[in-house]
């Protein structure tokens, strides 16, 4: 660091670097959620398409998973790291208004998502750092909430801009510019490299970290049963997504300025009350019951949507309860790397999450495109909802106590 600061001042700086990041970054997400609706409502993206455009981000986790091991190997590159990963996720967008190919948009989804899910080791590890216990997880969740309300604020914005079917284009590449004055904030994050071990490697780089985290899982058993449960809920939420777009776009015709009320307004408003709750029950040893009721609010908020065609106002319900289960869902998937790591290393625990996303993501909402074409979206969402519950039912049927990660930290 060019100069030094107390513990106090550094964690002052990340946790401001780090929220007006997120901040800047939420009105480009919260439209790429919406980005299958959009191609199937306005340029009649086939089912395929569909489950290719939601495939991407979960698959592309596992070239992503090699960036965030590179990472784990090479600890001098964390700012780095995470700055090259926002340049990259952002520059598809800036000429989103001057094309028309659907394959285009959905490979700018793709390079988003793997750029993003990349610098994740990278930031949580920034915030592990700099940031202590407690108040750390008190700092993301408070500051999840905060850019979700920026969604809000964004959704009602854009709500007037729907009247011209081409202006969704612009709102990207506007989403895209603001997403990219966070690299600005991001260079003055301050990190301290005189504590860290090269990890550097000549094994194999393409089987290295798959050891890397088969020896973890091995290792900590009690993140290996983390996995499998969340493994259960996210196989359930990617059969629930693609069907949700057919679902939503063809037999609800739900409208342009609906869903972004939905996803921006009452997704966003069930994500920040619901993120208190959850800000006072993350802890390791309640982990698997947390995770548990994020899979159950899951399944409730897909029960809604199946019920939308007796009224809009499911659809509604179903995308706050969504956004609750969003809220619980964001804190763990963000935080367990830190808190099963205790005080060792967590970019390799977050690195086996970003793992795990792209090994369901390869095959689920293929299979999930194809059963709508087969038996129709209604059916998936049935089927995505009982794996939801399925994962609740084993996370609920673990072990009360689990072992205390600072103690079993690798």
């Amino acid at each position: 660091m060019t100069a030094v600061s107390s513990p106090s001042q550094t964690s002052r700086k990340t946790k401001w670097a780090l929220f007006l990041s997120g901040l800047l970054n939420e009105p480009l997400v919260g439209l790429i959620a919406i980005l299958p609706f959009i191609l199937r409502k306005d340029l009649h993206a086939s089912a395929f398409q569909i489950s290719i455009l939601n495939m991407v981000k979960p698959a592309v986790a596992l070239l992503s998973f090699y960036w965030g091991a590179v990472l784990w190997r090479n600890r001098q590159s964390l700012r780095s790291n995470w700055i090259v990963s926002k340049l990259l996720a952002s520059i598809p967008f800036l000429i989103f208004p001057f094309v028309q190919n659907i394959w285009f948009f959905i490979i700018g989804a793709a390079l988003f998502h793997f750029f993003q899910r990349g610098g994740v080791p990278a930031q949580m590890e920034i915030l592990k750092q700099n940031v202590p216990p407690g108040e750390r997880e008190n700092f993301f969740s408070w500051s999840s909430a905060f850019n979700f309300i920026g969604g809000v604020l964004i959704g009602l914005f854009s709500l007037g801009l729907w009247m011209d079917a081409q202006d969704w284009k612009l709102l990207f590449l506007i989403s895209a510019l603001i997403g990219l004055l966070a690299v600005v904030i991001q260079m003055r994050i301050p990190v301290d490299t005189s504590q860290i071990k090269d990890r550097s490697s000549k094994r194999n780089s393409l089987i290295t970290p798959w050891k890397d985290s088969w020896n973890l899982l091995r290792q900590r058993p009690d993140f290996a049963r983390f996995q499998i449960g969340f493994m259960m809920g996210g196989i359930g939420l990617m059969l629930i997504m693609p069907a949700l777009v057919i679902f939503a776009a063809d037999d609800l015709a739900i409208s342009h300025i609906d869903m972004t009320m939905s996803r921006f307004v009452w997704m966003g408003l069930g994500f920040v009350l619901a993120t208190p709750f959850w800000k006072r029950k993350i802890a390791l040893k309640g982990i698997y019951r947390l995770t548990g009721i994020v899979c159950v609010f899951f399944a409730a908020s897909t029960l809604c949507w199946m019920l939308g065609g007796l009224g809009l106002a499911w659809f509604f319900v179903a995308f706050f309860l969504y956004g609750v289960a969003q809220a619980g869902s964001h804190l763990i998937w963000h935080l367990s790397g830190p808190l099963f790591a205790g005080s060792g290393d967590s970019s390799l625990f977050s690195t086996v999450n970003i793992l795990t996303v792209g090994l369901r993501g390869l095959i689920v909402p293929c299979m999930a495109g194809f059963l709508c074409n087969v038996i129709g979206p209604l059916p998936v969402l049935a089927m995505g909802l009982m794996w939801c519950l399925a994962g609740s039912i084993y996370l609920f049927a673990q072990k009360k106590e689990t072992e205390n990660a600072a103690d079993t930290a690798v």
